[in-house]
């Protein structure tokens, strides 16, 4: 009974890790890319990145993000979808200075967890809250609802060193509940 118990646990997991990196591949054609709908293939989508599309620079730096790619790891002597942090952060700084607002808000995120600057032979994530700030800041002026929460919460708590600001919270909360639009 206990054997086939772990059989059963390790075929939920297998289901469940196939499904975390499915997401992606369904909403670009995954298996389903073909001829007839060449803009949803991985391949069409890097020539698009290569070309400057940033939304295509931005989304490959999701897929690298999330391990969507298929980037061989393992754990516990299983294969599964290792994120590529370091991938993900080329293709997010390219998307961000072809101004686009997620990448941006993307960078902030991970600087924010260190995996910006994520050093692979030790192992180690090396936060840096201020370049942090300073992304989320970038992308909630440029009118990234996500980077005005995260900057409301900033001056809320007064964290990275930035004062605490009442005002401040009050304004990028609200603005970030209006959808982007001041709203006071």
């Amino acid at each position: 009974m206990m054997r086939q118990s772990f059989g059963y646990a390790k075929l939920l997991m297998l289901f469940v890790l196939l499904l975390a990196g499915m997401g992606d591949l369904l909403s670009l054609g995954g298996c389903n890319a073909t001829p007839s709908r060449p803009s949803l293939s991985i391949a069409n989508l890097k020539k698009a990145a290569a070309a400057g599309d940033a939304q295509a620079m931005n989304r490959l730096g999701d897929l690298y993000y999330r391990g969507a790619l298929f980037s061989p790891g393992y754990q516990h002597g299983m294969r599964y979808p290792a994120p590529d942090y370091h991938k993900a952060y080329i293709w997010y700084k390219k998307a961000a200075a072809a101004g686009n607002t997620d990448a941006m808000y993307h960078l902030g995120v991970l600087y924010y967890t260190g995996a910006a600057l994520y050093a692979p032979m030790q192992n180690a994530y090396y936060p840096d809250h201020l370049q942090a700030y300073m992304w989320f800041k970038k992308a909630a002026h440029a009118g990234n609802t996500e980077a005005m929460v995260w900057l409301g919460r900033i001056y809320q708590q007064g964290c990275f060193g930035i004062p605490m600001s009442v005002k401040k919270a009050r304004y990028w909360m609200n603005k970030a509940v209006g959808g982007g639009k001041s709203s006071r």
